[in-house]
């Protein structure tokens, strides 16, 4: 399956299997990018990282439940008590019956349209940088890239965190700095800001610019930093909206 004399590694077209593809990721990702550049596919990795999603999702809710209806719990209260209104144990009892079963039964379906739309917005939102900034990477070569990337990375990350969250049930298992830091409160700045930098994101993040670097033909450094600086707006996007709504819900 990984005989090099039959795939030609040295020259400019590679041709790979899925799997090859995948293995080379790790091992020699450039083999990889010729292999995309070569010949875009998408739908294998995207599928197994759905199929990831949707079983991960299964395994991990009847674990986490307990903690995401204590915290929708006390947001329901909060509510209420900033608009001076009041809710019955029976309406209360009613409410978090139905957030139960929403979870438990859009939870896969979540994490199925989120494989999809993630590596959708990847893709555009570099497609079109790298339009802007002159590269030659096709929309097929950036899908496939991020396809790729995101399996790789995120099959780790799985690996990893899914038994973590069990064992622990909570979804309070960090990859990031936080790890450093376990006292900190969800609703603090920090908490939100170190929670971006996550181990993993910040390895795809990488990989994502080394790769669009190879099918733009720019230097490496170049899509490194590309990518970086998509990241970086996008990270403190999310970090401003969430301290918002924290910032929201206390007052």
């Amino acid at each position: 399956m990984f005989d090099e004399s039959e795939i030609k590694l040295d020259s400019e077209e590679v041709k790979l299997n899925f799997l090859q593809k995948w293995y080379y990721l790790y091992y020699e990702p450039e083999n990889t990018f010729k292999a995309i550049k070569t010949k875009s596919d998408w739908f294998i990795p995207l599928l197994i990282l759905t199929v990831i999603g949707v079983i991960s999702a299964v395994l991990i809710t009847p674990y986490i439940l307990p903690e995401i209806l204590e915290e929708a719990e006390e947001n329901i209260i909060r509510a209420m008590e900033r608009s001076g209104s009041e809710m019955s144990s029976q309406t209360m009892e009613s409410t978090l019956e139905n957030i139960a079963k929403w979870v438990q039964y859009g939870s896969p379906v979540q994490a199925a349209i989120g494989v999809w739309f993630i590596a959708l917005l990847i893709t555009l939102v570099l497609w079109i940088v790298q339009k802007l900034l002159k590269g030659e990477a096709t929309f097929g070569n950036i899908f496939s890239l991020s396809a790729y990337t995101m399996l790789a990375i995120n099959i780790i990350g799985t690996i990893i965190k899914v038994p973590l969250i069990i064992l622990k049930e909570t979804m309070q298992v960090h990859t990031s700095p936080l790890i450093f830091f376990p006292d900190l409160a969800k609703e603090d700045l920090i908490y939100i800001i170190l929670s971006q930098l996550d181990i993993f994101v910040l390895v795809q993040v990488f990989l994502l610019g080394y790769g669009l670097s190879y099918l733009a033909k720019w230097k490496s450094m170049k899509g490194i930093l590309t990518v970086f600086v998509c990241w970086l707006i996008f990270a403190t996007l999310i970090s401003v909206v969430t301290a918002l709504q924290v910032a929201k819900m206390g007052a």
